[in-house]
């Protein structure tokens, strides 16, 4: 307790003295240009670049920029080998994430990884290894400077809203009503310049990046509350870049698109999620309606905005327009509406032409829906004290979720009391040997002198007894829970992501392999996204490594079936784990297993359901019209399937939680639902409300509770006992499948 105070203290002392010591623009530096020349070093880690102009969103998926040369003096600069990063991923364990890679001769090159780096990481260390796995070169980065050099960016909890520049050291003038890193403090919430101002908008940091700079990896905006980028800005962006956001935007993402002058081919990227958009020039008149309130605070004699006008050409998806000028509700300088599982917001003013005011009013209204989910329990997450002692998990509701959940899994069998007995009578004999026994056998021969000698005996006779008798005492086996949260949209082109959360409990020593279910070893997982998770807290004072790694290869992989490549990040390596140790952690998947064929039929005042290929699957379950709720009552089972009927009520297991009641701090009884409270699921829940309001879209939860394993833990080689639950979460139409209009 005493320790905790001690702690507590100097870390009120440090923040209050780093108020004056804001965010040091030279942390987005670009990277030297020319290679560093060294006597026998092969290769040379040139400059660390993290996040978003040096700012990295705390425990959740961001990049890391890397660059490395070659040494021209050896082998013409050409290597080939492994970048490895570390941090402490939690309180248990390290997170060590590989990278392959390979220089360019005479050029500095970048390596792109992405982590999720925990808000409390004191420390990072980067390795450049050859391919036989010698250290060529190392470098250590610490958030004090107290361990080589001074980490160059800080990571912080305020939520991060990405803007695209066109020159290096630019501010692009659409963003500037919105608070810029300059205003982040090293410890605790942004600077905010006026204190009247309590919004969310004002907790939003706004950072910005070049096209260069942009994530070339879907995960790689996960920490990230929008991205907002000109509609003429995407012919910049690479196709991998571009093929990354439209992949992120699909699964969750917030997209805000200023619409330019100019022929709109971005829509495109997105397929037959297309927003079902029209755009045609408007003429220098003030719009009515809605926006006429905000235009009103532009400068004398520039009412005359020039812009593009929206008309949403189909709302059964739920798009809508907003800023209308009163005469078509379906045609605006504002749309917006889900796509696939995530959201698009498209702005046809361009804020620049607004006096200061007007602007920020225009952006709290266009960001009002990409921010709605952040809710001020997780604007005021970054308080400056709190978020030094916590577990994984980036807001307040997902640490609550991560850390019931776990507790769920943590279902292992306890010690036998035979073993407790074991090692009480060992400690007698022990003590019975070291003393009495000592001084009568030895005192009778006349060499009490000699007891150090004996006593030295005895213990090393009880330390080897310790280690070999403790796994043929060994209660229970080895089990690997996994607890799996999965999104669906059905479809012609089905949109299907999941949120796993997993745990191994080691009844005896060994090394444990995570492989794909119905696949060889050797082929291990073919994809997925993987990272240490803890509930414990994880202290930024301590700039130590825990021992324990979670070790992950981030490299490219093919699809199978279609043999297009793409990004993972998987533990390829086995991972030692001693006797009745526990171990978590996590990982996402972009294309999950085949989810369950449902249909909903009207019946009377309720519905049926339907779940085909399910028998005695399905354990509980809940269905969504708007906003109503129905349980699902089970009628019996039809062959393979399972019928269901509903009554009307909801149920606790699968209602949100009042974010406001979450706090750090708390462990909620296990309920189903809670697993879409994790960081993932979370953010598709704003375009999932959206189908709900339609009227069109039900929306059906279920529990699984003996599901079919879709990841194996092998000991040894054999598979451990594998206990794998699902929740579904699954938007389906009422009636037959809405079609999206394309855009013209």
């Amino acid at each position: 307790m005493k320790k905790r105070l001690v702690q507590l203290l100097v870390l009120i002392l440090a923040a209050t003295s780093a108020k004056s010591q804001l965010y040091d623009p030279s942390f987005a530096a670009p990277a030297p240009a020319t290679p560093t020349l060294h006597a026998k070093r092969p290769a040379t880690i040139e400059a660390l670049r993290v996040g978003f102009s040096g700012i990295l969103p705390g425990d959740d998926w961001a990049p890391l920029r890397v660059y490395i040369s070659g040494n021209p003096n050896v082998n013409n600069g050409a290597f080939g080998g492994f970048l490895v990063l570390t941090f402490a991923q939690d309180a248990t364990q390290s997170a060590e994430i590989s990278c392959p890679v390979a220089t360019t001769p005479g050029r500095v090159t970048p390596v792109e990884i992405i982590a999720a780096v925990p808000r409390a990481a004191a420390e990072f260390r980067i390795s450049l290894r050859d391919s036989a796995g010698n250290t060529v070169d190392e470098q250590s980065f610490s958030r004090r400077g107290t361990r080589g050099q001074t980490l160059p960016g800080a990571v912080t909890s305020s939520p991060l809203v990405l803007a695209l520049i066109d020159q290096p050291g630019s501010s692009p003038e659409i963003t500037r009503s919105l608070p810029g890193p300059e205003l982040l403090q090293p410890f605790g919430p942004p600077a905010n310049p006026d204190n009247n101002d309590k919004g969310l908008l004002a907790k939003v940091i706004r950072v910005v990046a070049l096209a260069q700079d942009f994530p070339h990896q879907q995960h790689g905006y996960d920490g990230l509350q929008a991205v907002i980028l000109g509609s003429n800005q995407f012919d910049s962006l690479s196709r991998q870049q571009l093929e990354s956001i439209a992949e992120w935007t699909l699964a969750g993402g917030r997209l805000v698109v200023l619409i330019a002058p100019g022929a709109q081919s971005w829509p495109q990227l997105f397929g037959p999620f297309a927003p079902p958009l029209d755009f045609a020039d408007i003429s220098t008149e003030p719009p009515g309606g809605e926006l006429a309130k905000v235009l009103s605070k532009a400068p004398e004699g520039d009412l005359g905005i020039p812009g593009r006008r929206l008309t949403v050409l189909d709302s059964s998806t739920g798009w809508k327009a907003r800023w209308t000028d009163g005469q078509n509700p379906m045609r605006g300088l504002l749309a917006e509406g889900p796509v696939g599982l995530g959201w698009i917001t498209a702005v046809g003013v361009i804020p620049d032409r607004i006096s200061p005011s007007g602007a920020k009013e225009l952006w709290q209204s266009a960001l009002q829906s990409p921010l709605a989910l952040l809710g001020e329990a997780h604007a005021n997450n970054d308080n400056g004290y709190s978020s030094f002692y916590r577990g994984s998990g980036s807001n307040p509701a997902s640490r609550a979720a991560l850390r019931s959940i776990i507790d769920h899994l943590s279902d292992i069998p306890p010690i036998g009391d035979g073993t407790f007995a074991v090692v009480i009578v060992a400690m007698l004999l022990l003590a019975a040997a070291v003393g009495p026994f000592d001084a009568i056998f030895l005192g009778a021969r006349g060499r009490r002198s000699r007891s150090w000698a004996t006593a030295l005996s005895w213990i090393a006779i009880a330390s080897l007894i310790a280690g070999f008798l403790p796994p043929m005492l060994r209660s229970g086996e080895s089990v690997f829970q996994r607890a799996r949260a999965v999104d669906v949209l059905p479809g012609p082109d089905p949109i299907c992501h999941e949120s796993s959360l997993n745990s191994i409990f080691a009844s005896s020593y060994s090394d444990v392999r995570l492989v794909s279910a119905g696949r060889s070893p050797a082929e291990t997982i073919t994809g997925g996204w993987f990272r240490g998770v803890s509930p414990s807290f994880l202290s930024e004072m301590s700039e130590a490594f825990p021992l324990t790694i979670f070790q992950t290869v981030q490299n490219e992989v093919r699809d199978a079936a279609s043999g297009q490549p793409g990004r993972a990040n998987r533990p390829l390596f086995p991972f030692t784990m001693g006797q009745w140790t526990f171990r978590t952690f996590a990982d996402e998947l972009t294309s999950a297993a085949t989810a369950p064929a449902v249909s909903i039929d009207k019946s009377g005042a309720g519905y049926r359901v339907r779940i085909a290929g399910r028998e005695k699957q399905i354990a509980s379950g809940s269905l969504r019209v708007g906003d109503q709720w129905f349980n699902l009552v089970p009628e019996g089972t039809g062959g393979q399937d399972m019928v269901f009927s509903t009554v009307p009520g909801s149920s606790d297991d699968w209602m949100p939680p009042d974010d406001h009641a979450t706090n750090d701090f708390q462990v909620r009884p296990y309920q189903p639902g809670l697993a879409f409270q994790l960081v993932a699921p979370r953010r598709r829940t704003l375009a999932i409300e959206r189908y709900l309001q339609t009227g069109r879209y039900v929306c059906l939860y279920l529990l699984e509770q003996k599901a079919k394993p879709t990841l194996l833990a092998l000991a040894g080689g054999q598979p451990m006992e594998t206990r794998e639950s699902a929740v579904w979460r699954i938007v389906l139409p009422l009636g037959p499948t809405p079609d999206p209009r394309p855009t013209p």
